[in-house]
């Protein structure tokens, strides 16, 4: 989720804006900065494993814009009090940004491991 404020603490989100979509700006070029709220689930037999997150701005044609943002886990774990047969989960939270050069259409897809999970589309208009 993209919102104007995010942060993960024991597992818990705090999220002010969230569900952001459209950015206004007074000129381009510009940067879009946002926050980004990520809940990973996995499997119980995944634990142990290691796993890489991205975050990688794109434009209309879907190319890569600016740096990709790369969360590494070397192990991904069990809470103390995880109950037995549920899902596992880690919870992140923080700052984006996103160079964007005119108006349109722009996304923020999330990969996971090499392989792109979801994407979440934004626009960016000119403000008056």
């Amino acid at each position: 989720m993209l919102a104007r404020f995010a942060e993960a603490k024991d597992g818990v989100f705090t999220i002010a804006g969230g569900g952001l979509d459209t950015f206004w700006v007074p000129q381009f070029p510009a940067t879009i900065g946002c926050f980004i709220a990520l809940q990973l689930r996995y499997g119980v037999g995944e634990v142990g494993n290691s796993a890489v997150i991205e975050f990688v701005g794109r434009d209309g044609m879907t190319q890569p814009v600016g740096m990709p943002a790369r969360i590494e886990i070397q192990e991904l774990g069990l809470g103390e009090n995880h109950p037995p047969g549920w899902e596992a989960g880690v919870s992140f939270a923080g700052p984006f940004m996103i160079p964007v050069g005119s108006p349109g259409t722009y996304s923020t897809s999330i990969v996971v491991d090499g392989s792109t999970e979801r994407d979440l589309p934004m626009r960016v208009l000119l403000a008056e």
